[in-house]
């Protein structure tokens, strides 16, 4: 949700503007007054300050000032070994000025900071942290620094805080910044070294390095490269100062800090790096010389520095509202479009903010705005939705940098501006969310076919079991009768006989089980080679004459002399077997008839006609489900169909069913072959 501040911000009108600036001269002027009576009061305060107690340092205990060797261009070595840079000559001067002795104690920033917190050293320069220990003290700020990011310039990518998702960042910064980074997805790799990271930058190690951008800028001209280009980022300045555990040190420096301010000594000295931050004269410079001047001189440049102090505060925010990763919309009291940021450009149908500006898009005319908004009472909304594009001004079908859908889920909201109760316009927020409804809805339906799977496999482990107890245990009841009680040839040949065929019934199991799941784990292979069914079809449908009760006639059809095509002779078998198999069981008289054909579209077309008792048209898909048996006194696992089935349909054929109960079935498999000679019997 964009906060009440951006909205008050780029709702507010230049009028009204002004009209604050001018209140803020009026302050000014009485600050001003303030100031010429704190200058004439200064002598005072000097000679009250020399009535403080005595600081420790002389020439036989000097004060120690902590040396940061490779902090260029603050702190740094030259090349005759000498302490340089612009916090040498700083502390030089204000040491000068304060009489005090000193001496540098130089190492690696980590131990430098250590010794003063363990007081081993007496006063250090760096940056102001929140969460310094309580008996540590800085003094007033020094000089800012800013955050910026290096990134190379061969890329064709130019990184800021919108762009580093997912990318590798060499970081040397503070905790609050790393902490911003990782909720952003950055993957961060802390660095001590920036030379040497900026080098391993240079070469493609890393995507980005973020680090103060007047030290970047510095290292990257001092090394001489090409290929690395330094940006400032929108960030809060950090506080450069002297930190101490004297707090009567602090003062002292205090006042000589702000001494130095006013002659511009300190300018001076800082020059390079204010040359890259464009510093403004500090404000109580401005106090001293409109005190000086006309009361008319002194509001007219008053009121010039508000006005710029404005327009950096629009830029600021400006780079905050286009650097979001939420699409952002504003719209005047009237209704349309004023300004959105390059997220926002994004979700449009529009390829330039000009070219939307001049469509005058209405958030009370648009068909997926006017809903969410109220011209006479204007209100704020805020949930989920789902956006049809064709329909709407904006979000039409044509935008840049998106998926073409029509439909789009979006997390919405949109909240009035108001600025001391007069209503300004709107600010809308946009948040594709399609990728998460979409992931939710694939999820929601994993996890049904992961239930349908369970009570699959509870249904199979019921069924199977079953159907292999009942064979287990003819087998072990047989099985005891042949060893406790069989007394005759005659009653041990019977139990033979039954534990032999319960012993095939229960091997045709396993066997169709482990064949069923060979075929629905994808694992089955087709061995197809050059057979011909002219002589394979008979000599299989006649091996099975046997299982067809007596009185029944039994034929097989078989119109070619010679019938060459490619087939998986184990499989073709297979279907056979069962579907011969199952007209036998179900047929008492009448007859039962095999026959093969080779259609115009060289298909291979089995049927299995039989008078037997035929199957309900209700259950006749059933029939091909595992276990499912229409009659349970009828001999057979219930596995033989679904395997047949599963068979036919791998190879890219179907299975047809025929049938009508008291009359009798056919069964018609169609299969895809490659058909090698063909040759019809005369």
């Amino acid at each position: 949700m964009v906060s009440n501040t951006m909205k008050r911000q780029y709702g507010m009108s230049e009028r009204k503007r002004e009209g604050q600036s001018a209140s803020y001269c009026l302050q000014r002027v009485a600050a001003m007054v303030a100031a010429v009576a704190v200058l004439l009061t200064a002598g005072a305060l000097r000679a009250a300050a020399q009535g403080e107690p005595e600081l420790p340092y002389s020439s036989e205990r000097p004060l120690r000032v902590g040396f940061d060797e490779d902090y260029a261009p603050l702190q740094y070595r030259d090349r005759m070994g000498n302490c340089s840079g612009m916090d040498v000559d700083f502390v030089k001067e204000v040491m000068k000025r304060a009489g005090l002795p000193y001496t540098f104690v130089s190492g690696e920033w980590h131990g430098i900071r250590q010794q003063l917190y363990d007081g081993d050293l007496d006063l250090v320069m760096m940056n102001y942290y929140e969460d310094m220990p309580t008996d540590v003290y800085a003094s007033s700020t020094v000089v800012t620094l800013r955050y910026g990011v290096v990134y190379r310039n061969d890329t064709g990518t130019e990184y800021d805080l919108r762009n580093l998702r997912g990318k590798t960042v060499a970081f040397h910064a503070s905790q609050t910044i790393r902490d911003m980074l990782l909720s952003q997805g950055v993957n961060i790799v802390y660095v001590d070294d920036v030379k040497k990271e900026l080098a391993r930058l240079s070469k493609g190690e890393y995507d980005a390095l973020i680090y103060f951008y007047e030290l970047e800028a510095y290292a990257i001209r001092q090394m001489d490269v090409d290929n690395l280009t330094a940006r400032e980022l929108s960030l809060p300045p950090r506080d450069y100062c002297l930190v101490s555990h004297d707090r009567n040190l602090i003062r002292l420096l205090n006042a000589q800090i702000s001494e130095m301010r006013r002659t511009g000594d300190l300018d001076r000295i800082y020059e390079d790096l204010q040359d890259e931050q464009k510093r403004t004269i500090p404000t109580w410079v401005w106090y001293l010389t409109l005190a000086l001047v006309a009361v008319i001189v002194a509001v007219s440049e008053s009121y010039v520095h508000i006005r710029r102090k404005l327009r950096r505060t629009d830029l600021r925010y400006k780079r905050l509202f286009d650097s979001t990763t939420e699409a952002l919309y504003m719209f005047d009291d009237k209704g349309f479009l004023t300004d959105l940021n390059e997220t926002g450009m994004g979700q449009t149908r529009f390829q330039t903010k000009e070219e939307a500006a001049r469509a005058r898009v209405n958030v009370y005319t648009d068909a997926f705005l006017a809903p969410l908004t109220d011209r006479s009472h204007p209100r704020a909304f805020q949930g989920d939705t789902r956006l049809r594009r064709e329909d709407s001004d904006l979000f039409g079908a044509a935008g840049q940098g998106r998926t073409q859908d029509l439909f789009d889920f979006v997390h919405v909201e949109i909240a009035p501006i108001v600025d001391n109760g007069d209503f300004e316009g709107y600010v809308l927020s946009l948040f594709d969310i399609s990728d998460l409804v979409y992931t939710q809805k694939s999820l929601k339906i994993e996890m049904q076919r992961a239930q349908q799977a369970d009570r699959l496999k509870s249904a199979f482990l019921a069924n199977v079991s079953h159907e292999i107890r009942t064979p287990l245990n003819a087998i072990v009841g047989f099985s005891d009768v042949l060893l406790n009680g069989a007394d005759t040839e005659e009653d041990k040949t019977v139990c033979s006989k039954m534990i032999k065929t319960n012993s095939n019934i229960l091997l045709t199991l396993i066997n169709d089980i482990l064949d069923l799941s060979k075929i629905e784990s994808g694992n089955v292979e087709f061995n197809l080679q050059p057979t011909d069914m002219s002589v394979f079809f008979p000599t299989i449908c006649d091996s099975l004459r046997s299982l067809v009760k007596p009185g029944v006639e039994y034929m097989v059809g078989n119109p070619y002399r010679k019938c060459m095509v490619k087939i998986d002779q184990k499989h073709m078998q297979q279907i056979l077997n069962n579907f011969i198999s199952n007209a036998a069981k179900h047929t008492d008289h009448g007859h039962v008839r095999v026959a093969y054909r080779i259609d115009d579209d060289s298909n291979l077309v089995i049927s299995i006609e039989d008078t037997g008792h035929g199957i309900p048209k209700e259950k006749q898909k059933a029939i091909f489900e595992r276990f499912v048996k229409l009659d349970s006194f009828v001999q057979g696992t219930g596995l033989g169909l679904p395997i047949v089935k599963a068979i036919v349909e791998k190879t890219g054929g179907k299975i047809d069913v025929d049938s009508e109960p008291g009359v009798g079935s056919t069964f018609t498999v169609t299969m895809p072959v490659e058909t090698m000679l063909i040759e019809k019997s005369s």
